[in-house]
């Protein structure tokens, strides 16, 4: 009777052995049953590694198929600069036939962008410029121009000197935009706001065409300070909608808005090498007030400029998000993100990521 109770309680002993291995090897293998229920502890500190690595790879497999599928479009794709402009004629306006593109530059077969900021020296809209400066500017191969007026001329000196990978133009006579959106907060009228807005967008245009010909880029991108870019993407983006859409080489490409009949652009655009030229003669060669062009960057602009001049409209793109494409049907509102990249997106506004711009910049400062 002795030994078979001894030999029940060796039994005991080494089934709660068992149990206790197993309950650990299920623990050790599920680290998902750890997911967000409970605060991090010591005990944990293991699984949040595996997790952040495992970000890390898949962030790092996503740019290798946004690579991939660049390269692939890329079979179906046209150089702009290949293809010399043709005669247009709208509203008595004439674009030269003899503009001639030169040959192409791009040597890395991947799209080749100029990007250009229109960027406010006071504050707090600097600090917009230098968050872009120091996160997605640094993927732009230094093909990036911001664009200031002259508040606060030092400081944005002081910035450019020590980002190596960027220029800046200070543009005279857009310092008096405090109504930079017709809103007026600062009592200057919004006929100087406008007007500082037309001498910033011919900026764009002057300072390309200070690139020498051999160098200059097949897109250009004019972009608001208060957007974000991922530059792969964007590429990948170019090339699909110009090649899809068969707008080369004169596409313009945005995040669409109508008023009335007039297509616009919000946020900023980017535009092929021919239609740029084609641009850039009209504003050489014409005042705003031959072009009647009085009002603003963004709808005018595309009335005066593309529509009425060129016959060009904008084509839209659902991989741009402006700040006002919270209002179209089938687009996201803001920050459904909530501080996560948002990878399959080329250009969108900083609050589909963040909260506050405060939480922007406090990011990238972090990173920097």
């Amino acid at each position: 009777m002795a030994e078979g109770l001894i030999h029940t309680l060796v039994v005991m002993v080494v089934g709660v052995f068992l149990l206790v291995c197993i309950a650990t090897t299920i623990l050790v293998a599920a680290p998902s049953s750890f997911d967000s229920h409970e605060p991090a502890t010591d005990g944990t500190n293991n699984n949040i590694r595996r997790r952040r690595l495992l970000t890390r790879a898949e962030q790092r497999v996503a740019q290798l198929q946004t690579r991939r599928t660049l390269e692939y479009n890329l079979a179906s794709y046209t150089d702009p600069k290949t293809v010399a402009p043709s005669s247009s004629r709208a509203n008595n306006f004439i674009v030269e036939s003899n503009i001639v593109a030169p040959p192409p530059s791009n040597n890395n077969q991947y799209p080749s962008i100029h990007f250009f900021i229109k960027a406010c020296g006071k504050r707090p809209w600097f600090d917009r410029a230098v968050a872009i400066a120091d996160s997605w500017a640094k993927d732009t191969d230094g093909k990036i121009t911001f664009l200031f007026d002259n508040n606060n001329h030092q400081a944005v000196d002081d910035f450019a000197q020590t980002r190596p990978w960027l220029s800046v133009r200070h543009v005279e006579g857009t310092d008096d935009q405090g109504g930079y959106k017709g809103r007026d907060k600062s009592g200057d009228s919004k006929e100087a706001a406008w007007h500082a807005q037309r001498v910033k967008t011919r900026a764009v245009f002057s300072s390309f065409l200070e690139i020498p010909p051999a160098y200059r880029p097949e897109w250009v991108c004019y972009i608001d300070d208060d957007m974000l870019v991922n530059v792969d993407v964007l590429k990948i983006d170019l090339v699909e909608k110009s090649v899809s859409s068969q707008c080369s080489p004169n596409c313009v490409i945005a995040d669409k808005h109508q008023h009335g009949k007039i297509q616009f652009s919000a946020g900023g655009w980017c535009m092929q090498y021919t239609l740029v030229l084609q641009i850039s003669h009209l504003l050489s060669t014409n005042n705003d007030e031959q072009l009647n062009w009085s009002a603003t960057d963004d709808l005018d602009f595309h009335q005066k400029l593309l529509q009425n001049a060129l016959g060009v409209t904008v084509l839209d793109s659902d991989k741009w998000l402006s700040e006002v494409a919270r209002k179209k049907k089938e687009r996201v509102p803001f920050a459904p993100f909530k501080g996560k990249i948002a990878p399959r997106m080329a250009v969108y506004h900083w609050n589909y990521i963040w909260e506050s711009e405060e939480d922007w910049f406090s990011f990238v400062a972090e990173q920097h």
